[in-house]
């Protein structure tokens, strides 16, 4: 009897291509975002609206911030002070190197570590008092252009909106997307344009639509045509 020869195991189906969606690309600020005071207070100071204001700037101050504003300050100047003394003498140290000066160098030396110890110590001093400091202030985390919601004089508890914040105008799409996908902001999103991925990042979402920044690319122009495939 003839032998049978095996046969090679059926192939597993191949799994369905995930769907994709598409979307143009636009030159656009997406919504404004809302900035909070994290902390309570009261407020001393704060910016005007319609200012375009860069990242860390501050925007707004809680009543009392002016008096450890005034001694972060005076500490700058001291460590300032501080390490223009010790570039000096390192300058003295390093000539007496070259110039074979041992009793030079010595005394330098022992200068040096004198003022280093003096500079650390200043140094967290000034440390500190930032960190005392910056829980009355509200900073920016992206440049934009600003609408102010509060007033000086208003006592605030935490986690208050102060402001709004309108970024610049950037390449974006905006996908509609699936009433159950979520995509946490600030996610990398690779889309496709023509023939290449381009990794651009989540920046709003709200069901069924995401919209995603761009980075700036001879391609990624407004009016082109992208494609992002479902996770």
């Amino acid at each position: 009897m003839a032998a049978v020869a095996p046969q090679p195991p059926p192939k597993a189906p191949e799994p369905p291509p995930k769907p994709t969606v598409t979307a143009k690309i636009e030159l656009s600020s997406g919504r404004p975002k809302t900035i909070l005071a994290f902390f309570p207070g009261t407020i001393e100071w704060i910016e005007t609206s319609g200012k375009e204001a860069k990242s860390n700037d501050v925007i707004m101050k809680l009543a009392g911030a002016r008096p450890l504003e005034v001694q972060v300050e005076a500490l700058k100047k001291d460590v300032e002070k501080r390490n223009t003394e010790l570039q000096a003498i390192y300058k003295t140290r390093d000539a007496a190197q070259t110039a074979g000066d041992e009793a030079g160098v010595k005394k330098a030396q022992t200068k040096i570590d004198e003022l280093e110890k003096v500079y650390n110590a200043k140094s967290e001093q000034l440390n500190a008092k930032v960190d005392l400091l910056e829980p009355f202030l509200v900073r920016l985390i992206s440049d934009g252009t600003l609408t102010i919601t509060r007033k000086v004089g208003d006592k605030i508890p935490e986690n208050t909106p102060i402001a709004t914040i309108l970024s610049p105008p950037e390449p974006s799409a905006t996908f509609k997307i699936p009433e159950d996908l979520k995509i946490e902001l600030g996610t990398a999103v690779a889309v496709r344009l023509g023939e290449k991925l381009v990794t651009c990042v989540a920046a709003d979402w709200e069901p069924e639509k995401l919209r995603v920044t761009c980075p700036q690319d001879p391609g990624v122009v407004e009016g082109a045509s992208v494609t992002w495939e479902l996770p």
